[in-house]
């Protein structure tokens, strides 16, 4: 992983291939390196428990 913030309800993972991970106001967005969205949908606990154990 490159870079992991998390901020209040907001937590954000790039990884070291461009990919990017988010999660905010409660909703789950993948993206891919080139910046398109491959994934949204709302956002589950294990999603949340998943991101925080990158960190």
């Amino acid at each position: 992983m490159a870079k992991f913030e998390s901020s209040g309800s907001e937590i954000e993972a790039v990884f070291t291939d461009g990919t990017k991970v988010e999660i905010e106001n409660g909703r789950y967005e993948r993206k891919n390196a080139a910046g398109r969205t491959v994934e949204e949908r709302r956002a589950t606990q294990a999603d949340i428990d998943q991101l925080m154990a990158l960190r």
